[in-house]
């Protein structure tokens, strides 16, 4: 009977970043342990993760819980920051399937792990407890690895690259077929992507619509430009990770609609980043968009709301500018300077 592995992490969530995460994870076990079958849960939608995956998907229920204690030899949890100040209810339990897998004999790997300050005390030590067992750990940026000092001394972990870099796009024919689904016409213009989520302050989630529709507003007034609105996830539940939906109410305030565009579908990881080839400039809040706009070499203008992305930011020393203070004059600044556009 064939070994069994399962990825235990944030998928099936519509969230490019981890479908990004899960792809390359899935291909890198293949060639890892060539003989066992993976499994992964998904959180609702299956059919996302046969699209990008090679593994069955599991619903999160506690019958498919005790198979995988049952039945799995190796359990891999991650990647991505999954750990954090965004991390839902569910999530938190991570830990502690991790313990009782490995007091059942299991393989227990930390996998490319984003593991952050912003995360509560509990989360955090429950973690840092399920890592003292673990087999393997790695982690994916410096953030990450300061949290786990406590324990440095008696593992070992690895710093990594994020999974997301690795992903490479599809054909711009691929893209081009995606833009007539969507009834998006480019033209010849300039085009300037914008990748925007909610925080959980709505104080702040104001200033970034007020912002960026000053920004907008400001690029399609110009001749030859188009702005292409991309989201990175689209959560059924949560309202910080519905960025179509907060994507749209940006939408609707710009004055003159013909020159702007969203992607309304959803989109695998390749084929996002093909989407993304097609930008001259690239303003993003995501930490996965602004992994896929680097990879690919787009001029980018990181916005951070979080650790991970201030880690980006210093890694790859692009300008901070902070989603809570942000105003239109610090993008529009970098746009220009970009494009070369004199006023």
């Amino acid at each position: 009977m064939k070994k069994k592995l399962v990825f235990i992490g944030n998928y099936g969530n519509r969230n490019i970043g981890d479908d990004a995460i899960l792809h390359v994870l899935s291909r890198r076990y293949q060639k890892k342990f060539p003989d066992y079958k993976q499994y992964v849960f998904a959180r609702y939608y299956p059919n996302d993760i046969r699209r990008i995956s090679i593994a069955t998907p599991l619903d999160l229920s506690l019958k498919s819980i005790f198979w995988v204690l049952c039945n799995c030899d190796v359990i891999v949890i991650g990647g991505g920051g999954i750990f954090s100040g965004y991390t839902g209810p569910k999530a938190k339990f991570i830990p502690f399937l991790g313990i009782v897998s490995k007091i059942l004999g299991k393989k227990v790997i930390y996998e490319s792990i984003g593991l952050y300050s912003t995360a509560d005390y509990f989360q955090r030590y429950s973690v840092l407890l399920s890592m003292l067992l673990a087999d393997e750990i790695s982690v994916r940026d410096i953030a990450s690895l300061q949290s786990v000092i406590p324990i440095m001394k008696l593992k070992k972990i690895k710093l990594v690259a994020d999974p997301g870099y690795s992903i490479r796009p599809i054909s711009i024919k691929q893209v081009k077929e995606i833009l007539r689904k969507e009834d998006i016409k480019i033209s010849n213009h300039k085009v300037i992507g914008i990748s925007v989520k909610r925080g959980k302050n709505n104080t702040t989630n104001a200033k970034i619509i007020f912002e960026l529709v000053k920004v907008i507003n400001w690029i399609v007034a110009k001749r030859n430009y188009t702005v292409l609105l991309i989201p990175f996830c689209n959560d059924r539940i949560q309202y910080t990770e519905k960025d179509l939906e907060f994507s749209l109410e940006i939408l609707s305030k710009i004055k003159k609609q013909s020159c702007i565009f969203c992607l309304k579908n959803y989109y695998t990881p390749q084929e996002i980043a093909g989407v993304l080839k097609l930008c001259d400039v690239f303003v993003g809040m995501r930490y996965h968009s602004l992994v896929f706009a680097y990879t690919l070499g787009i001029p980018l203008i990181p916005i951070s709301y979080e650790e991970k992305c201030m880690d980006f930011v210093k890694k790859h020393h692009y300008p901070y500018i902070e989603a809570d203070s942000f105003t239109y004059k610090d993008i529009n600044v970098e746009i220009k300077n970009f494009l070369d556009i004199n006023e």
